[in-house]
């Protein structure tokens, strides 16, 4: 903290406030044009682009799903067989 009275930082609080609010403004006013342009020319490829990314992550995850599932079915049906080759029939 420092140890400077007020009166003397507040001028420059206020002037810096006022340049980060204008800079801001700006930037946003920009940003917001540029960004109504990118989506009208741009929106429907980016709404394809993303069903796919989406259709292509359920893919991927549906063949993890099902090769899992294999997999514990061939450890259930190997430790099944094993125990039951290993049993004394009398």
């Amino acid at each position: 903290m420092t140890r400077l009275p007020y009166r003397r930082i507040a001028p420059y609080s206020v002037t810096a406030a006022c340049l980060w609010a204008t800079a801001e403004a700006g930037v946003g006013y920009a940003a917001a044009t540029s960004l109504q342009q990118i989506l009208t020319l741009g929106g429907p490829a980016v709404a394809v682009a993303a069903l796919i990314a989406i259709g292509v992550a359920l893919l991927w995850r549906r063949s993890r799903h099902s090769a899992r599932q294999t997999s514990a079915a061939s450890t259930v049906f190997a430790s099944l067989s094993s125990t039951e080759s290993g049993r004394d029939h009398r």
